[in-house]
Protein backbone atom coordinates (compact mmCIF):
# COMPACT_ATOMS: atom_id res chain seq x y z
CA UNK A 1 0.00 0.00 0.00
CA UNK A 2 2.47 2.46 -0.90
CA UNK A 3 1.86 6.00 -1.84
CA UNK A 4 4.20 5.39 -4.77
CA UNK A 5 5.17 2.36 -6.60
CA UNK A 6 7.11 -1.05 -4.40
CA UNK A 7 8.66 -1.79 -7.44
CA UNK A 8 10.01 1.01 -9.75
CA UNK A 9 12.33 -1.30 -12.58
CA UNK A 10 13.68 1.45 -15.33
CA UNK A 11 16.85 2.51 -17.54
CA UNK A 12 18.33 -0.54 -18.26
CA UNK A 13 17.97 -2.89 -15.54
CA UNK A 14 17.75 -6.49 -15.93
CA UNK A 15 16.57 -8.72 -13.15
CA UNK A 16 16.26 -12.29 -13.05
CA UNK A 17 15.09 -14.37 -10.03
CA UNK A 18 13.16 -16.72 -8.98
CA UNK A 19 9.95 -14.95 -8.36
CA UNK A 20 9.49 -11.38 -8.18
CA UNK A 21 6.53 -9.99 -5.55
CA UNK A 22 4.45 -7.12 -4.62
CA UNK A 23 1.77 -6.85 -2.30
CA UNK A 24 -1.56 -5.98 -4.24
CA UNK A 25 -2.27 -2.87 -2.53
CA UNK A 26 0.61 -1.58 -4.37
CA UNK A 27 2.03 -1.44 -7.38
CA UNK A 28 5.12 -2.21 -9.93
CA UNK A 29 6.48 -0.31 -12.59
CA UNK A 30 8.58 -1.74 -15.73
CA UNK A 31 9.22 0.84 -18.13
CA UNK A 32 12.51 2.25 -20.30
CA UNK A 33 14.51 -1.09 -21.37
CA UNK A 34 14.47 -2.59 -17.96
CA UNK A 35 13.35 -6.21 -18.25
CA UNK A 36 12.69 -8.65 -15.39
CA UNK A 37 11.99 -12.32 -16.05
CA UNK A 38 9.81 -13.43 -14.79
CA UNK A 39 7.38 -10.20 -14.44
CA UNK A 40 6.43 -8.71 -11.25
CA UNK A 41 3.40 -10.62 -9.51
CA UNK A 42 0.61 -9.18 -7.76
CA UNK A 43 -0.01 -11.61 -3.95
CA UNK A 44 -2.73 -10.97 -1.34
CA UNK A 45 -0.32 -11.49 1.87
CA UNK A 46 1.89 -9.33 3.15
CA UNK A 47 5.51 -10.32 4.17
CA UNK A 48 6.05 -9.31 8.12
CA UNK A 49 10.03 -8.29 9.02
CA UNK A 50 11.00 -11.92 10.38
CA UNK A 51 13.73 -10.01 12.90
CA UNK A 52 11.35 -7.33 14.04
CA UNK A 53 11.58 -7.41 18.21
CA UNK A 54 13.57 -10.30 17.82
CA UNK A 55 16.99 -9.27 18.46
CA UNK A 56 18.03 -8.15 21.86
CA UNK A 57 20.43 -5.24 21.23
CA UNK A 58 24.25 -5.62 21.67
CA UNK A 59 26.10 -4.30 25.16
CA UNK A 60 28.12 -1.18 25.15
CA UNK A 61 29.42 -1.92 28.29
CA UNK A 62 32.81 -3.61 26.73
CA UNK A 63 35.33 -0.61 24.50
CA UNK A 64 37.34 -3.15 22.11
CA UNK A 65 40.76 -2.74 23.05
CA UNK A 66 41.42 -1.64 19.46
CA UNK A 67 39.63 1.32 19.48
CA UNK A 68 40.80 4.59 19.13
CA UNK A 69 37.80 6.31 21.14
CA UNK A 70 36.39 6.18 24.18
CA UNK A 71 32.61 6.42 25.41
CA UNK A 72 33.82 9.98 26.66
CA UNK A 73 35.92 11.21 24.11
CA UNK A 74 34.74 9.17 20.33
CA UNK A 75 37.35 9.10 17.82
CA UNK A 76 37.52 7.71 14.82
CA UNK A 77 39.72 3.97 14.36
CA UNK A 78 41.32 4.35 11.08
CA UNK A 79 43.51 1.30 9.77
CA UNK A 80 45.59 1.62 7.04
CA UNK A 81 48.92 -0.12 7.55
CA UNK A 82 49.02 -1.60 4.67
CA UNK A 83 50.00 -5.30 6.06
CA UNK A 84 48.11 -7.76 8.16
CA UNK A 85 45.92 -6.64 11.04
CA UNK A 86 43.88 -8.35 13.48
CA UNK A 87 40.81 -6.52 15.39
CA UNK A 88 38.83 -7.61 18.58
CA UNK A 89 35.06 -7.00 19.49
CA UNK A 90 33.62 -4.85 21.40
CA UNK A 91 32.79 -1.20 21.27
CA UNK A 92 34.45 1.30 18.62
CA UNK A 93 33.29 4.75 19.72
CA UNK A 94 33.42 7.02 17.23
CA UNK A 95 33.80 5.17 14.06
CA UNK A 96 35.89 2.28 12.12
CA UNK A 97 37.47 3.02 8.87
CA UNK A 98 39.47 0.25 6.96
CA UNK A 99 41.48 1.61 4.14
CA UNK A 100 44.01 0.95 1.92
CA UNK A 101 45.51 -2.50 0.76
CA UNK A 102 45.47 -3.64 4.87
CA UNK A 103 44.24 -7.83 5.19
CA UNK A 104 42.15 -7.22 8.35
CA UNK A 105 41.03 -10.53 10.46
CA UNK A 106 37.99 -9.96 12.61
CA UNK A 107 38.39 -12.57 15.54
CA UNK A 108 35.10 -13.72 16.81
CA UNK A 109 32.37 -11.84 18.24
CA UNK A 110 30.33 -8.51 18.22
CA UNK A 111 31.24 -5.38 16.77
CA UNK A 112 29.50 -1.98 17.58
CA UNK A 113 30.30 0.59 15.45
CA UNK A 114 28.50 3.53 17.70
CA UNK A 115 28.29 7.15 17.11
CA UNK A 116 30.38 7.09 13.88
CA UNK A 117 30.73 5.58 10.31
CA UNK A 118 31.79 1.98 9.38
CA UNK A 119 34.03 2.27 6.14
CA UNK A 120 36.29 0.24 4.25
CA UNK A 121 38.15 1.43 1.33
CA UNK A 122 41.00 -0.25 -1.02
CA UNK A 123 41.70 -3.27 -2.31
CA UNK A 124 42.78 -5.41 0.74
CA UNK A 125 40.31 -8.16 3.09
CA UNK A 126 38.08 -8.60 5.64
CA UNK A 127 37.90 -11.89 7.07
CA UNK A 128 36.33 -13.45 10.25
CA UNK A 129 34.05 -16.14 11.62
CA UNK A 130 31.39 -16.17 14.01
CA UNK A 131 31.53 -11.74 13.47
CA UNK A 132 28.50 -9.69 13.71
CA UNK A 133 28.41 -5.60 12.66
CA UNK A 134 26.28 -3.20 14.94
CA UNK A 135 25.62 -0.14 13.81
CA UNK A 136 24.20 2.32 16.73
CA UNK A 137 24.56 5.85 17.93
CA UNK A 138 26.48 7.43 20.80
CA UNK A 139 24.82 9.15 22.87
CA UNK A 140 21.38 9.17 20.82
CA UNK A 141 20.22 8.10 17.11
CA UNK A 142 21.19 11.21 15.39
CA UNK A 143 24.51 10.24 16.07
CA UNK A 144 24.25 7.05 13.61
CA UNK A 145 26.84 6.93 11.43
CA UNK A 146 26.97 5.36 7.79
CA UNK A 147 28.07 2.19 6.32
CA UNK A 148 30.43 2.61 3.20
CA UNK A 149 31.99 -0.29 1.63
CA UNK A 150 33.75 0.77 -1.64
CA UNK A 151 36.64 -0.20 -3.63
CA UNK A 152 37.71 -3.90 -4.78
CA UNK A 153 37.63 -5.01 -0.48
CA UNK A 154 37.07 -8.65 -0.31
CA UNK A 155 34.85 -9.70 2.53
CA UNK A 156 34.99 -12.92 3.82
CA UNK A 157 33.46 -12.96 7.07
CA UNK A 158 30.37 -15.10 8.01
CA UNK A 159 28.08 -14.73 11.47
CA UNK A 160 27.40 -16.97 14.73
CA UNK A 161 26.08 -20.23 14.17
CA UNK A 162 24.11 -19.94 17.76
CA UNK A 163 23.36 -17.54 20.03
CA UNK A 164 21.40 -14.17 20.22
CA UNK A 165 23.03 -13.09 16.57
CA UNK A 166 22.74 -16.69 14.75
CA UNK A 167 23.63 -16.05 10.97
CA UNK A 168 23.17 -12.04 11.47
CA UNK A 169 26.39 -10.54 9.92
CA UNK A 170 25.52 -6.87 9.60
CA UNK A 171 22.59 -4.86 11.77
CA UNK A 172 22.29 -1.23 11.49
CA UNK A 173 19.98 -0.55 14.64
CA UNK A 174 16.30 0.50 13.52
CA UNK A 175 17.04 4.31 14.54
CA UNK A 176 19.82 4.98 11.95
CA UNK A 177 18.20 5.97 8.76
CA UNK A 178 21.55 6.60 6.62
CA UNK A 179 22.18 4.70 3.32
CA UNK A 180 23.76 1.27 4.00
CA UNK A 181 25.96 1.99 1.03
CA UNK A 182 27.62 -1.55 -1.21
CA UNK A 183 29.67 0.58 -3.64
CA UNK A 184 32.25 -0.88 -6.08
CA UNK A 185 33.55 -4.81 -6.63
CA UNK A 186 33.35 -5.61 -3.27
CA UNK A 187 32.77 -9.73 -2.65
CA UNK A 188 32.07 -12.02 -0.31
CA UNK A 189 29.38 -11.20 2.95
CA UNK A 190 27.31 -14.55 4.25
CA UNK A 191 24.53 -13.97 6.84
CA UNK A 192 21.83 -11.61 7.05
CA UNK A 193 22.42 -7.91 6.11
CA UNK A 194 19.61 -5.79 8.07
CA UNK A 195 19.06 -2.20 7.58
CA UNK A 196 15.06 -1.82 9.29
CA UNK A 197 15.43 2.20 9.32
CA UNK A 198 17.58 2.29 6.03
CA UNK A 199 17.95 1.88 2.54
CA UNK A 200 20.53 -0.63 1.16
CA UNK A 201 22.11 1.04 -1.79
CA UNK A 202 23.49 -0.74 -4.35
CA UNK A 203 26.57 0.39 -7.20
CA UNK A 204 28.97 -1.56 -9.27
CA UNK A 205 29.70 -4.93 -9.55
CA UNK A 206 28.68 -6.88 -6.53
CA UNK A 207 28.63 -10.30 -5.67
CA UNK A 208 27.32 -10.30 -2.35
CA UNK A 209 27.79 -13.90 -1.65
CA UNK A 210 25.47 -16.32 0.41
CA UNK A 211 23.29 -13.73 2.01
CA UNK A 212 19.87 -11.78 2.72
CA UNK A 213 18.95 -8.56 2.82
CA UNK A 214 16.48 -7.10 5.17
CA UNK A 215 16.13 -3.24 4.35
CA UNK A 216 13.57 -0.63 4.65
CA UNK A 217 14.11 0.10 0.66
CA UNK A 218 16.73 -1.23 -1.57
CA UNK A 219 18.19 1.06 -4.62
CA UNK A 220 20.03 -0.25 -7.31
CA UNK A 221 21.95 1.81 -9.70
CA UNK A 222 24.42 2.02 -12.28
CA UNK A 223 25.59 -0.33 -14.96
CA UNK A 224 25.26 -3.05 -12.52
CA UNK A 225 26.24 -6.34 -12.08
CA UNK A 226 24.70 -8.60 -9.01
CA UNK A 227 25.10 -11.88 -8.04
CA UNK A 228 23.39 -13.05 -4.93
CA UNK A 229 23.22 -16.05 -3.77
CA UNK A 230 20.16 -16.17 -2.13
CA UNK A 231 19.99 -17.96 1.65
CA UNK A 232 16.85 -18.45 3.88
CA UNK A 233 18.24 -17.28 7.01
CA UNK A 234 15.33 -16.30 8.63
CA UNK A 235 11.68 -16.30 8.11
CA UNK A 236 9.56 -17.83 6.12
CA UNK A 237 10.93 -17.44 2.88
CA UNK A 238 12.35 -20.61 0.95
CA UNK A 239 13.14 -19.22 -2.31
CA UNK A 240 15.07 -16.62 -3.80
CA UNK A 241 12.68 -13.66 -4.44
CA UNK A 242 11.94 -9.55 -4.07
CA UNK A 243 9.37 -9.08 -1.65
CA UNK A 244 7.90 -6.11 -0.10
CA UNK A 245 7.35 -6.30 3.18
CA UNK A 246 4.75 -4.20 5.91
Amino acid sequence: DCPNYAANIYGNADITADSLDYYNEGAALVSGNAVTSPSPASVNTTVDDPLAGALPAPSLAVTSPDSAGTEAVPAMTTINSGGAVSLNPGVFWGGLNILGNTNVALNPGVYVVAGGDFETWGNGSITGTGVMIYITGSPGPADCGQVSMYGNRVLDFTPASSGDYKDITVWQDENCTADFQYHGNVTGVHGVIYTPGARFDLLGNVDLGGIQVISDTIKITGNTSINMNFTSYVGSTSDAKISLTE
